[in-house]
């Protein structure tokens, strides 16, 4: 079995890496306890540890700093999101989009988050969002065909399959390898 990208990621050493980034950016703030920037990178370094509550306070501290960044509100969404915060997550990447109305990526994974909850019909809204902003983005055609399919709709899954081996043959093949038993299933 091939090592997982966090294996990979430990035996080039990134872990090393994050490690002594960590301590910079605590220095940074040591010295100037001000800088949002600084409070973001050590969220971004201690999140790509794995250490997701210590990003999430980080990120809360940079959003204090810096509210009007849509790119803290969204990796503080990721943050709760990989923590099963799915409530918070969804009020951080709203706060992304309020910010930056057209982050395709903030509205992906407010999908993501709201599909987890079992909350299809929000989730087919943010995805809708993001395909309003960026039509031709593949994610969001790949988890539409996704809630599709969760929700026993499989000619609305089938038809963004269809649109997404238009845009991404590689993503629709795997739709089709994930997704084709459900699909006949709730044909």
């Amino acid at each position: 079995m091939a090592p997982s990208m966090r294996e990979w990621g430990a035996c080039m050493g990134f872990d090393r890496w994050f490690l002594r980034e960590i301590e910079a950016y605590k220095e940074t703030i040591r010295v100037n306890p001000d800088d949002p920037e600084a409070y973001y990178n050590l969220g971004v370094a201690l999140g790509n540890l794995g250490r997701y509550q210590e990003a999430i306070e980080a990120f809360q501290l940079a959003v204090s700093e810096e509210p009007a960044d849509a790119y803290t509100f969204y990796n503080l969404g990721v943050a709760y999101e990989l923590t099963g915060r799915y409530h918070d997550a969804i009020d951080a990447f709203k706060a992304a989009v309020r910010v930056k109305p057209d982050f395709v990526e903030a509205y992906l994974n407010m999908g993501v988050v709201y599909g987890d909850m079992g909350r299809y019909d929000e989730a087919l809204d943010a995805y809708h969002e993001a395909i309003g902003i960026k039509p031709q983005f593949p994610e969001a055609h790949y988890n539409l065909g996704w809630t599709y399919v969760m929700m026993g709709d499989a000619e609305s899954a089938r038809q963004h399959q269809r649109i997404l081996n238009g845009l991404d043959k590689g993503l629709a093949h795997k739709f089709l390898q994930v997704m084709g038993q459900e699909l006949r299933r709730v044909a």
